[in-house]
């Protein structure tokens, strides 16, 4: 449901900063905050064998 009673409305990034650092890469997620994000949402995937890349 919507509401308009808010203070002020909140940015959110998905995988931050795509084109100018690597998606999902901490870099991006501190320059969206710097950039003036309120959150960041990233993908996290587990490979079939749970091995890191």
């Amino acid at each position: 449901m919507f509401r308009w009673d808010v203070e002020r409305i909140l940015v959110l990034t998905h995988r931050d900063s795509i084109g100018k650092y690597p998606e999902n890469g901490l870099l991006a997620f501190v320059e969206a905050v710097k950039a003036g994000a309120d959150e960041v949402e990233l993908d996290v995937w587990l490979t079939k064998g749970r091995k890191k890349n």
